[in-house]
């Protein structure tokens, strides 16, 4: 083990023997450049960690790097190492890091689909298998920067919906990363990543319309122009302010007519409970209760089932046009009911 200032003289100069041989620099203490026996030349750097592990990892061959390119690489090595780290480690911990191919995976596996209402798990899978994975899935983890996910953001700025949508799962999956251990704390690359801006509005019911409205329910109601369980629906979802899905899953269980209260156990926000107004009470007091049915709102030709959104929504679509009403989404009556609530309220 010869000892001597590394040069690019000395160590062309080195010639291979029987067995390794290491020229060790005497300007950077833990330098050196190791000579096989078939004469390959591969410079190293010898340190120790804090807890006294002994590391010599390797930095590069002679002829790909030149002896001062190999010295100032074992420099930064060793300084990083005076700071508490462990380059070796950390190479090998990148190495093993797993790619965002398989970090989806794990994401699907272990948090969406236990976690996720199914609907969510299945936009998750497209936005994975369509977007992420084709433009991020070979990346290792740790690699991934915020510019990677600036330029998936421009790729998909002509469908600026899905950009958030795909961003939001990003952001999901790299806070989870942290949480695994593929990358440190407060890396997530999706940080300060904007989203587009989303002109899509809901409409809001007018006191006018809203007054058309309800005369055709009456209407229907009383001359049988429509389903006795649409017209329920529809007004319970007014009365309640809740999103369709909630009224279309209601279930009878959930109803505490003695105690005015309903409890939806899984909402889209987790478990709710909603005071029964005097109207409510009397729609659900009177409402149709069918054989062997857990709904309030049965699926017309299989009261086993619940009624499908399709059904409802073309329903509500129907009832709209027949009241004179421009059009509106179902999500507009959670908004108009919400808007009175708070009004009464205030009074």
């Amino acid at each position: 083990m010869a000892k001597l200032k590394l040069t690019k003289a000395v160590v062309e100069a080195a010639q291979p023997s029987g067995r390794e041989q290491e020229l060790r620099d005497t300007t950077v203490p833990g330098f050196l450049c190791k000579v096989t026996p078939t004469g390959r030349k591969v410079f190293m750097v010898q340190y120790r960690t804090n807890d006294g592990t002994r590391r010599k990892p390797a930095i590069g061959v002679f002829g790909e790097l030149t002896v001062d390119q190999a010295r100032t690489i074992a420099q930064r090595l060793l300084a990083e190492v005076r700071n508490g780290g462990d380059p070796s480690a950390e190479k090998a911990a990148a190495r093993e890091a797993p790619t965002v191919k398989q970090l989806s995976k794990r994401f699907m596996d272990e948090y969406s689909r236990p976690r996720n209402k199914p609907k969510t798990v299945e936009s998750n899978v497209g936005y994975i298998e369509l977007h992420i994975v084709p433009s991020l899935g070979n990346r290792k983890v740790p690699e991934v920067t915020r510019a990677d996910i600036l330029d998936l953001m421009k790729r998909l700025q002509h469908k600026q919906v899905t950009a958030n949508r795909v961003l939001s799962c990003l952001r999901k999956m790299f806070n989870l990363s942290e949480v695994w251990g593929y990358r440190p704390d407060g890396s997530n690359p999706c940080r300060h990543v904007p989203k587009y801006k989303e002109n899509g509005t809901t409409r809001y019911i007018t006191d006018e319309e809203l007054g058309k409205l309800f005369a055709y329910l009456g209407r229907a109601e009383a001359e049988g122009l429509e389903h006795p369980t649409l017209l329920l629906a529809i007004r319970l979802q007014f009365e309640f302010a809740a999103r369709m899905s909630e009224i279309l899953s209601l279930r009878w269980d959930w109803v505490d007519l003695p105690n005015r209260r309903v409890a939806w156990p899984d909402s889209k926000t987790d478990r709710i409970s909603k005071p029964i107004s005097e109207e409510g009470y009397r729609l659900l007091s009177s409402a149709y209760k069918f054989a062997g049915s857990p709904y309030v709102c049965p699926a017309i030709f299989n009261p086993q089932s619940r009624l499908p959104n399709d059904t409802y929504y073309h329903g509500w679509m129907r009832v709209l046009q027949r009241a004179g009403v421009p059009h509106v989404g179902t999500h507009g009556i959670r908004h108009r009911a919400a808007t009175d609530v708070r009004i009464q309220a205030c009074r």
